[in-house]
């Protein structure tokens, strides 16, 4: 996962322990990651729903969700899964929610209708540079999950990747 790479580099010389957690992995070995007490925990909206059922995941200790790609994660389908997990935590907890495509009013709504006085920051750029990014699917069976996903992340030659399952 590109955000895990990246919190990874910011957390070398400090105390900070980060975990991933995505669908598809060894349930068991992550949770003996959640025994480590991580500062971060990186993970997919399914896996966390899973944890937090299982009562493996300490909501009431979050104090920020970052929701990347909010526009991808905003969407009917992951909205009870991703309104579940914010219901879950404390009402003392910041949400963040990061897209660079985020033009749907709708999801600019549901956004400010998560978060208490929130503050929305644009930043332009042209629409040229939006018709760069490539967006790219596969589908496969559940087993097949990581596999495929690690194959792919070696695989592609570019700067950005995002992974939702």
């Amino acid at each position: 996962m590109q955000i895990f790479d990246v919190v990874q580099e910011f957390k070398q010389g400090s105390d900070i322990k980060a975990v991933s957690l995505i669908g598809g992995a060894n349930i068991k070995k992550q949770q003996e990651k959640l025994k480590k007490h991580p500062n971060i925990v990186v993970a997919t909206p399914g896996r966390v729903q899973e944890l937090i059922k299982i009562k493996k995941l300490k909501m009431h200790e979050v104090k920020t969700i970052v929701l990347d790609e909010a526009d991808q994660l905003l969407v009917p389908e992951h909205m009870k899964t991703i309104q579940g997990i914010i219901k879950s935590t404390l009402k003392e907890r910041q949400i963040l929610c990061f897209s660079a495509t985020l033009k749907k009013e709708e999801t600019v709504q549901l956004i400010k209708e998560m978060t208490s006085e929130p503050e929305v920051l644009k930043i332009a750029r042209s629409e040229e540079e939006a018709q760069k990014v490539g967006h790219y699917y596969l589908l496969c069976d559940q087993r097949d999950k990581v596999k495929l996903l690690q194959k792919s992340y070696h695989g592609l030659r570019t700067c950005r990747r995002s992974f939702c399952t």
